[in-house]
């Protein structure tokens, strides 16, 4: 913002008394601040980041059929859904949305 001044005072005297080298320099001073505005005002570019989980039903969990816990629908592998990194269950009958979880079995 400096040059850019600095570089029109120039021109303006250079306007007044007719020295080249104050036209130069005023042109110079000029370009120069409209660079720096230009480089300070740029916007970066936006960089996405995409993160995928993947949720594998083994073991018993693929032999027995899931159901709901409040009203025993029979639920399918897409109504299991991971948010926020915790397995969560959601009913497509009742519409109720729970973590499952895994029963120990011993």
């Amino acid at each position: 913002m400096i040059q850019l001044l600095l570089g029109l005072m120039f021109t303006v005297s250079a306007a007044s008394t007719g020295m080249t080298m104050r036209w130069v320099l005023g042109g110079v001073l000029v370009a120069s601040g409209i660079a720096v505005m230009g480089i300070v005002t740029r916007k970066p570019k936006e960089t996405v980041v995409r993160a995928q989980q993947t949720l594998t039903l083994r073991g018993e969990e693929m032999l027995q059929k899931l159901s709901c816990r409040r009203c025993g629908g029979e639920l399918e592998r897409s109504n299991v859904k991971i948010l926020n990194g915790v397995v969560t269950v959601d009913c497509p009958y009742c519409h109720q949305m729970y973590e499952m979880t895994e029963e120990l079995k011993w």
